[in-house]
């Protein structure tokens, strides 16, 4: 976590969610699910899954590395 922060303070606003979300892709596969899975409660926290959350969550499961099929079986 301290190289993220590190690179968040260096690249601050310029930094694009698929750079933020490549930070994590050298970590282990434990944490980029747990990761995702916060992810997930927060897209679920109004007891509803949009569309564009759905999106959202895709792009950044494939950037982890994670096919459809493992980001849907992680919800």
């Amino acid at each position: 976590m301290p190289d993220v922060i590190r690179y968040l303070k260096d690249f601050g606003y310029e930094t694009s969610s698929e750079q933020s979300a490549a930070i994590f892709s050298e970590m282990p596969v434990d944490r980029k699910k747990q990761l995702m899975s916060r992810l997930m409660m927060m897209a679920m926290a109004d007891a509803t899954f949009h569309d564009k959350e759905r999106e959202m969550l895709s792009r950044v499961g494939g950037v982890l590395g994670f096919s459809q099929t493992e980001i849907d079986a992680l919800s």
